[in-house]
């Protein structure tokens, strides 16, 4: 075989190649410019501006102050970042302050690393932490970036420093790239939630020396609430800033509506009113008053009322919440939730919807809270009434309800919005009926047209390698058939290679059980004056006690009584005295001491500051 006929017979197998090379890099492609963020170009993009850039909420006030309540911090703590240097030792208390005010946006330094936000209009302010006593300040800077503020104080993670501010412009892609950051210096789990508010990311670092908890108002970008910990730093803020509007009007979307239905409740009959699939119903909200003398609901006055307008049908003025819960069968029995509840215990709120689990029907209740959300079912027994609600859990406002009664349907979702929960590997909206499926992991697999094309592409390289090999075998001159048989292998050694890391997922990280290791354990501290703290998903040690992951969480004072174990004097300052602390675990009373009951999988444990234990 002379080298021409050598030379046309690598002309298919370079193009064979060549066609798999493409088509895997455009495929890689696809699969990386789904995690990039969406930049917002400017005229200027490295010309300092004291305006607001687009990306960001267009009436945030430059000139007003954002305070954040301290509920817990940690010991004194250095102040100290990579190009600043050290900045002064900075503590805070419960009850203490952090002040921020917003003195521009700014390129970011070009020592400034490892966030992965962009390099122009960077939210820079002066910052004060003052401890429960007052001023002065203990500690303050001034004109100091987002980005050094988020790494000092856990307000983001490996490239997602995300600190007091955020972007609003382009949200589904500031939520993948919260997700794509699940690695880099740290390695761990991120969760995304969103609601009608609010935008709910957590980071916890697989060795659990990182763990940081943000809640975003969606409106505005502004920090809203944070718990953060950071290899024994500990702090969690709230906004003082943030209020409810009340004088929004709040568009629902008619998922199914079975009607004319006649609007009947205690109040008595109005009339008939209308709606259909991919109508709107909008609800405002009229103030807070007394309850009619006829209203018998569970809810303690003032409660709201609401002007509801069925678009292109009928409008009801100034009727109470209660009344069109009643009405619309959004509540069961004197559960009349309606369009928004009072969120400011948790523990009291939960037991009434419990607790009319029997009335004048009696049915079965479930909850499930999310970070962002709580979501009540009422299902009743020997009956045709269904009904599953989801309230925003800070503000109280009805995100969705299903509810089926007789021959009556009604499903709405709030404009603009589908609850759920994500984190990387997540893909299910929302809460399933079995708790396993609450979080379903997302994998990648091969299509089933990639899969045919993959063969398909195989099968040929394989019938041309074969073809080819078998006029080798003719050719007597023995070097020339040795180098067609190398080049035809390597191109179909090369083409598989190749082809796979085209197809090959970008890594995801699924958190799973490890071994010596207890799952989803919820731990509620319900401090008697309508707080109550929740952390839910919790993964420790199967050798640890209820003690042990009350300390991971909260301010514990007690008293040690050696073989019999601790005694817990204090939680987070309210210390034992006209009220204690007891606690139980699924609802029961225990008995002996919080260190030598050992957790097991599943388990709610509930502490109680008031006169005995009572179950949530």
């Amino acid at each position: 075989m002379n080298k021409k006929t050598i030379y046309l017979y690598m002309i298919p197998v370079l193009i064979i190649c060549g066609g798999l090379c493409l088509l895997s890099i455009n495929k890689t492609t696809d699969l990386i410019s789904k995690n990039q963020i969406e930049i917002i170009e400017r005229d200027n993009p490295y010309e300092s501006t004291n305006e607001v850039p687009l990306e960001y909420y267009q009436h945030l006030d430059l000139n007003g102050e954002y305070v954040y309540n301290v509920t817990q911090f940690g010991d004194n703590e250095a102040w100290w970042w990579y190009f600043a240097g050290f900045r002064g030792m900075f503590k805070s208390d419960p009850g203490g302050k952090i002040n921020i005010n917003f003195t521009g946006f700014y390129d970011r330094d070009p020592n400034d690393w490892g966030d992965e936000f962009p390099e122009t209009n960077m939210p820079y302010y002066d910052i004060e932490i003052y401890n429960k006593s007052g001023p002065p300040a203990n500690f303050e800077a001034n004109n100091i970036s987002n980005s050094e503020v988020a790494g000092v104080l856990t307000l983001g993670y490996n490239g997602f420093q995300s600190g007091f501010l955020i972007p609003i412009s382009n949200l589904t892609n500031l939520k993948e790239m919260a997700l794509g950051q699940a690695t880099g210096s740290a390695n761990g789990e991120v969760m995304v939630e969103e609601s009608f508010n609010f935008l709910y990311i957590s980071f916890e670092e697989d060795s659990q020396n990182i763990m940081t908890y943000l809640i975003y108002d969606r409106w505005t970008g502004l920090l809203v609430w944070a718990e953060t910990y950071s290899y024994g730093f500990k702090m969690e803020i709230q906004s003082l800033n943030f209020t409810f509007n009340y004088d929004l009007e709040y568009n629902y979307t008619v998922n199914q509506f079975i009607g004319p239905k006649l609007w009947n409740s205690f109040m008595g009959e109005r009339g008939y009113f209308n709606s259909s699939y991919g109508n709107h119903i909008l609800v405002n909200f009229t103030g807070f008053y007394d309850k009619e003398p006829t209203d018998d609901s569970c809810f303690s006055a003032p409660i709201p009322f609401i002007n509801i307008t069925f678009v292109n049908n009928e409008t009801f003025y100034n009727i109470s919440n209660t009344e069109a819960g009643d009405a619309l069968v959004i509540g069961y029995n004197k559960f009349y939730s309606g369009f928004l509840i009072s969120t400011e215990n948790l523990t009291l709120l939960k037991d009434l919807a419990i607790t009319e689990a029997l009335g004048s029907t009696n049915g079965i209740v479930t909850i499930k809270e999310t970070k962002l959300t709580i979501k009540i079912t009422y299902d009743q027994i020997d009956g045709d009434q269904f009904t599953s609600l989801i309230y925003d859990i800070r503000t109280g406002l009805l995100l969705w309800v299903y509810t089926e009664s007789s021959e009556d349907i009604l499903e709405i979702t709030i404009e603009g919005i589908t609850p759920g929960q994500y984190s990387v590997g997540l893909s299910n909206p929302f809460f399933s009926d079995d708790d396993e499926d609450d979080k379903l992991t997302r994998e990648s697999t091969l299509s089933e047209e990639t899969l045919i094309l993959f063969i398909s592409i195989v099968s040929g390289v394989v019938l041309f390698t074969t073809a080819l090999s078998l006029y080798a075998s003719k050719v007597k001159n023995v070097e020339p058939k040795f180098i067609l048989i190398g080049i035809v292998g390597i191109a179909c050694f090369t083409s598989l290679i190749t082809y796979s890391y085209g197809l090959m997922p970008i890594p995801e990280i699924i958190k799973e059980k490890k071994e010596g290791e207890v799952d989803d354990i919820t731990l509620i501290v319900d401090f008697g004056d309508s707080t109550v703290k929740l952390w839910d998903d919790i993964s420790t040690d199967e050798d640890d006690t209820v003690f042990d992951l009350l300390r991971d969480y909260c301010d514990v004072e007690y008293e040690d009584y050696g073989e019999n174990g601790v005694l817990v004097t204090s939680i987070d300052g309210y210390e034992n005295g006209e009220k204690n602390w007891f606690y139980g675990v699924n609802g029961e009373k225990i008995g002996y001491s919080c260190s030598k009951y050992e957790v097991e999988d599943g388990d709610i444990i509930n502490w109680i500051y008031g006169d005995d234990y009572s179950p949530p």
